[in-house]
């Protein structure tokens, strides 16, 4: 206590921020280990102590599906490990999970490329989201086309 008190109160929140950015760093490079190993149980202890709520809500609605690279490629797009991400699910082959991250992600080029070769079931699907985008940043022309 006399440590904090010989600080001036600034200084004592701005240590205590440091030593929290700090621990949130570690959490979220183990976590960023996890995906390369797949240990999504020590991913959801990673993404608790970095109170990465969105993360953890996504890791546990992806436990439903059955391939494991489809649970990791989940957690890798929380943690902004796009590459990876699209790694895995392509590895998996689950190109209608592949689709929606091309969508989430604006890259409509690529979705709508996987939609006509794998993933035929979602195609008229991910056109008219497509359409809908082109609508909503004005680009009619292309929307109509």
């Amino acid at each position: 206590m006399v440590a904090v008190s010989s600080l001036s109160l600034p200084q004592s929140q701005h240590k205590v921020h440091t030593e929290t950015s700090g621990l949130e760093a570690v959490w979220e490079n183990m976590a960023r280990m996890c995906v390369k190993t797949q240990r999504l149980d020590v991913a959801k202890v990673c993404l608790g102590n970095m109170s990465h709520a969105r993360g953890a809500r996504a890791l546990r609605e992806a436990e439903q599906e059955p391939e494991l690279e489809a649970r990791v490629a989940m957690l890798a797009t929380q943690l902004g490990m796009l590459e990876d991400a699209e790694q895995l699910y392509r590895k998996c082959q689950r190109y209608d999970l592949l689709n929606k991250f091309y969508q989430a992600s604006g890259q409509w080029q690529k979705a709508l490329k996987v939609a006509e070769r794998h993933d035929r079931v979602h195609l008229r699907r991910t056109c008219h989201h497509y359409a809908r985008h082109l609508e909503a940043s004005a680009d009619c022309s292309q929307a109509l086309s």
